[in-house]
Order: structure tokens, then sequence, then C-alpha cells
């Protein structure tokens, strides 16, 4: 059974099954997916943090202003990819 909140005014109830929600606990429940997401996201965004990648890219653009704030950006995308990382590790470890 699946529970959603729809917004604060409702109570929470029974999600019907052909819900928006279903594909995102179909996806989460993947842990090979999430080890993949994990992984591309988390070095994408680890060489956007730690290389200067993007502040190249921002100059060619012309719009270099925007560069003191990717760290406001990269470093929480980085956690959230690293989540996602140990998230499907654990699922794989525990369906061993």
């Amino acid at each position: 059974m699946v529970i959603a909140a729809y917004s604060a005014h409702t109570a929470i109830r029974r999600v019907r099954p052909f819900s928006w929600i279903n594909p995102v606990v179909k996806f989460m429940k993947s842990g090979n997916r999430l080890i993949k997401i994990g992984v591309i996201g988390g070095v994408f965004t680890a060489l956007c943090c730690f290389t200067p990648i993007l502040i190249w890219m921002f100059a060619l653009l012309g719009i270099s202003a925007l560069v003191g704030y990717l760290d406001y950006v990269l470093f929480p995308m980085l956690a959230i990819f690293l989540v996602f990382l140990v998230i499907g590790l654990v699922q794989r470890w525990r369906g061993k």
C-alpha cells in the first residue's frame, strides 16, 4: 500500500493504482538504477565542483558573474547523488 499526502488541506489517503507516485516508487525500488544514477551524477557533479569546467563554460557563454553561486547548487547536487548511491547499494546488499 502506498501512502501520499497531496497537500496540506487534504488528509493522507491511499493512492490509486495508476497514480503519479507509482512510477517514482517503482523507480526507487530498483537498486541498480539508483547506483547508476548515483555514480554518473556524482562523477559529473564532482568534476564540475572540483575542476574549472563550469567556470570555463560560464566564461564562454558570458555569464561568469554567476560563478559565485555555483557552490549553492553543486554541493547539494553532489549530496543528493551520493544519497542515491548509498540507497542503491543498501537495496542491492539487502536483496542478496
